[in-house]
């Protein structure tokens, strides 16, 4: 199943994050795998504009990890659509977080169901957390 992921990873042309980054080794149950594809497509686009590394700190968590680094009891990362995510340079997160929030609200992103389907927090000097919640039909947008 992991194959047909990466096959879709390379139609969409994720050149910046391999499978491996992208579900962090962990076991992905099948009815969730294609979670991810829509917020990766925006991490990619991001990664492309800002033209410098990103690092995957988090993606899918298990119920128990989740529940182990007290995660949010209906957390995006349990359905694989979440991922938090840092750089070298952490001043530059403040500005990432910007980008994302007009994209959001421009509709930058026609494969998102609507402007303003993402989740974006902004976790000071530290990570910003990025999900396509509209696509679960979660409530969006979302910010923090």
């Amino acid at each position: 199943m992991l194959e047909n992921l990466k096959n879709k990873l390379d139609y969409y042309k994720i050149t910046n994050f391999t499978i491996d980054e992208i579900t962090m080794g962990r076991i992905i149950p099948e009815q969730l795998l294609w979670n991810i594809l829509p917020t990766i497509r925006v991490l990619q686009e991001l990664r492309s504009k800002y033209d410098k590394p990103i690092f995957i700190e988090s993606s899918y968590r298990s119920p128990s990890y989740n529940k182990l680094v007290k995660g949010k009891k209906k957390s995006l990362h349990l359905d694989f659509n979440a991922f938090d995510f840092t750089v070298k340079d952490k001043e530059d997160l403040t500005s990432l977080f910007l980008q994302l929030d007009i994209w959001d609200k421009e509709y930058h992103f026609q494969f998102l169901p609507k402007a303003g389907s993402m989740g974006i927090g902004f976790y000071e000097n530290r990570f910003i957390h990025l999900d396509t919640r509209a696509t679960l039909k979660r409530i969006s947008p979302a910010r923090w």
